[in-house]
């Protein structure tokens, strides 16, 4: 009998909990706060996360929140917050383009995953990826990104890359210079770069196509 009364009292005490929590005004939602935005706004993050005020701050799916506000291009990561009793605290990553993308001779941004992330808002100094098919074509973009990584890792910096034939990959140095790099099979020799360009000649191309060799052409 008294297991009987025990259970009915913890039973009721789960109701009145429940209740207390989910309705209580004392936990509704009054204060919603933004964290590590850098070009968005408080009130675009705000605008495609939707948490109503005065909602139970329980009530909130905070995993489907965060899902929604990472499905923007334009946002790497996202972590949702409760801030007892009354706040939200959504906490920002946007992404950074690390190259640019040409495509209808337009410039998109995209980031060092291969997310296209918008069009460019505000020129910086970085590298261009070129002959792509479309946005969605993955292979191309990623080849391309793989390519400035390894170059930037040893110290060359292209300008442009140019991705058209994934057979023919063709680096675009600042000053003009061809570097034929082909399927990208002998990337290493990228290292010997820095050492060829300090020379005191004038070079059309550097092709890296061929094993065990660095072929040079100077210019007349």
């Amino acid at each position: 009998m008294k297991n009987v009364i025990f259970i009915f009292l913890v039973m009721g005490l789960g109701i009145t909990l429940s209740r207390f929590i989910f309705i209580d005004s004392y936990f509704q939602i009054e204060n919603i706060e933004v964290e590590g935005e850098e070009k968005l706004s408080d009130e675009v993050i705000l605008d495609w996360a939707k948490i109503p005020l005065g909602k139970s701050i329980f009530r909130l799916n905070l995993k489907a929140i965060e899902k929604k506000l990472e499905s923007q291009p334009k946002i790497e990561k996202v972590i949702i917050k409760r801030l007892l009793p009354s706040r939200i605290l959504i906490q920002i990553k946007e992404r950074k383009p690390f190259v640019y993308l040409l495509y209808k001779e337009m410039l998109f941004e995209v980031d060092k995953e291969g997310v296209v992330i918008g069009k460019v808002e505000e020129l910086q100094d970085l590298p261009v990826i070129s002959g792509v098919s479309s946005l969605s074509d993955k292979e191309r973009i990623k080849k391309g990104i793989e390519v400035v990584k390894f170059a930037q890792n040893r110290g060359v910096s292209f300008a442009e890359v140019n991705v058209e034939n994934p057979e023919g990959i063709i680096g675009y140095l600042p000053k003009g210079i061809k570097v034929y790099i082909g399927e990208g099979k002998h990337l290493e020799y990228l290292s010997y770069l820095p050492f060829v360009l300090t020379e005191n000649r004038k070079i059309e191309y550097v092709d890296l196509r061929f094993y065990r060799q660095i072929v040079i052409k100077q210019s007349s």
